[in-house]
């Protein structure tokens, strides 16, 4: 019986911590993409730059480290080499 409650003092001890991961990650996300929008709005670049985070959360669906990987990327490349994108 020590051991259930160990496990179950350990999960409750842990909900915290994992929801504050979570929140963090989230309010990065927003972040970002407030970021993006206004330099978008500010420097008349094209709208397809939208597209970089919809493929990285295609790719983040299936693998979580590929997609941010493939995020930062792709908007790396965006960002060095606009005419890329310029439709």
């Amino acid at each position: 019986m020590a051991i259930v409650y160990n496990i179950a003092k350990g999960v409750l001890n842990s909900i915290p911590v994992i929801a504050t991961k979570v929140a963090t990650f989230i309010v990065l996300l927003f972040t970002l993409g407030l970021v993006i929008g206004y330099s978008l709005g500010i420097t008349g670049r094209p709208p397809t730059y939208v597209i970089i985070p919809v493929i990285a959360l295609v790719v983040m669906w299936y693998k979580l480290d590929e997609g941010f990987l493939i995020f930062i990327l792709l908007s790396i490349l965006a960002f060095l080499f606009p005419d890329i994108l310029a439709l």
